[in-house]
């Protein structure tokens, strides 16, 4: 802690954020840029999450900066082939990923149709506090 609370108090929401690019015309410019901002004077992010593609290039990018890389499976359709989304999630993993969000089948529970395969893994061990 500091003098200063109000500096505190931004380090320890920083430190709670992810930064998101989930736009259909991101670039590797766009993401590089995304990147940058992840790490700040007052403190890394939690994570930067992006396209499943970008993933590799984050990891590169971040690697050693304390900030999670995070992509999005079944998304935005939520569609219900848990094979699908199992394989999705596996591949995003193998490029680097820390994080999965995954977007659950909505439509069906929209629908009424309320009982979908899902899980919950973590994609990697958790992470210890420093």
């Amino acid at each position: 802690m500091s003098a200063d609370p109000l500096n505190d108090a931004a380090v320890r929401a920083i430190a709670c954020l992810d930064l998101t690019s989930l736009n259909d015309d991101d670039t590797d410019a766009a993401i590089e840029a995304l990147c940058a901002r992840a790490v700040t004077p007052a403190g890394p992010v939690a994570a930067v999450c992006v396209y499943a593609p970008f993933v590799p290039l984050c990891r590169r990018l971040l690697d050693g900066s304390g900030v999670r890389v995070c992509t999005v499976v079944n998304f935005p359709h939520g569609r219900e082939d848990a094979t699908a989304v199992a394989a999705e999630t596996r591949a995003a993993v193998g490029d680097g990923a820390d994080e999965i969000d995954v977007v659950l089948p909505y439509q069906a529970w929209l629908t009424g149709r309320r009982r979908s395969r899902c899980w919950r893994r973590p994609a990697r061990p958790p992470a210890t506090a420093p």
